[in-house]
């Protein structure tokens, strides 16, 4: 049974090797948080927040993102493999070393990011914004 984290308030924390895969974590606050080598596999990230956060080697293969976002966040060697985006921003994020391989986003805002040594082979990515305030 998945863990239900709906609402949940992680702002701040600095979390290693946290297992959420499968979790609920609906507007789940992470803004500012440190997550390292924490798994999120097949969670759902409909409204959380992750603005200011340090993501480094940790899963989000297979994600549900709906209005999530990543802003100002620091992302290294981070895995988005096959994640489903809807209204996702990463705006002034860094993104390093990342992987985005199968990623469908319809709708992702990526405003004065930069990402480098990335992978987004076979990605779907619609930066179209229309429809997501």
């Amino acid at each position: 049974m998945s863990a239900n984290l709906k609402d949940a308030n992680f702002s701040g924390m600095t979390l290693e090797n946290t297992q959420f895969a499968g979790a609920n974590l609906e507007n789940a606050n992470f803004e500012g948080a440190t997550l390292m080598g924490c798994n999120l596999k097949g969670a759902n990230l409909k409204g959380a927040h992750f603005d200011n956060a340090t993501l480094e080697r940790s899963n989000f293969y297979g994600t549900k993102m709906d209005h999530t976002y990543f802003d100002k966040s620091s992302i290294e060697a981070t895995n988005f493999d096959k994640s489903k985006m809807k209204c996702v921003y990463f705006d002034d994020a860094v993104i390093v070393r990342s992987n985005f391989r199968g990623v469908t986003a319809h709708g992702i805002s990526l405003k004065g990011s930069s990402m480098s040594a990335s992978n987004k082979e076979h990605a779907i990515w619609e930066t179209n914004m229309d429809g997501c305030k």
